[in-house]
């Protein structure tokens, strides 16, 4: 019973890794679609590189049209980024359902994503972003915590079925 309610326990740390995920995905759209409303506020639990690119190829979509040519193509260079950026996370909380590998993708792509924040952070003397730093690393912790449990989980004893490919189960005993 005891190796049910570990398989039970290590589940409910996966999700909580995969919703949070889904969570920073989701507000990384919002956060998008408030920078194309003139909002002056963003939530920073979100992807930041994506929402930077997003944000700032909304500002000169506004003003497409008045753009030079070359402009126009970082324009869209800039969505396009974006949208690639959120499709692989998008993709890597679908897929991480089943495979738990897609979490480590996702955890990778945030961690850079912090990197970046960091850099730009003392690079341009940015202190406001302290906030955003803090969530990153919150949303890291989080995702670990959810790998490692879906790592444990996996190496559970075979007659409880905890398998990479349930993990989005409840495990069962047999």
């Amino acid at each position: 019973m005891k190796q049910l309610e570990k398989g039970n326990s290590l589940i409910a740390s996966y999700q909580r890794g995969r919703n949070n995920l889904l969570s920073a995905l989701l507000l990384s759209v919002v956060n998008i679609i408030l920078g194309a409303v003139e909002a002056t506020f963003y939530f920073p639990f979100c992807a930041w590189l994506p929402y930077q690119f997003g944000y700032l190829g909304i500002l000169q979509l506004m003003e497409f049209d008045a753009l030079p040519l070359v402009s126009q193509r970082l324009t869209l260079g800039y969505l396009l980024i974006a949208v690639v950026a959120l499709v692989v996370l998008l993709l890597c909380w679908i897929f991480s359902r089943k495979h738990f590998g897609w979490l480590i993708t996702a955890f990778v792509l945030f961690s850079l994503d912090l990197g970046v924040l960091v850099w730009s952070s003392v690079s341009f003397q940015l202190p406001e972003l302290l906030l955003d730093i803090f969530f990153h690393i919150w949303i890291l912790v989080i995702l670990f915590l959810g790998l490692r449990a879906g790592i444990r989980a996996r190496k559970m004893p075979s007659h409880i079925s905890a398998e990479p490919e349930t993990l989005g189960e409840e495990p069962k005993a047999l």
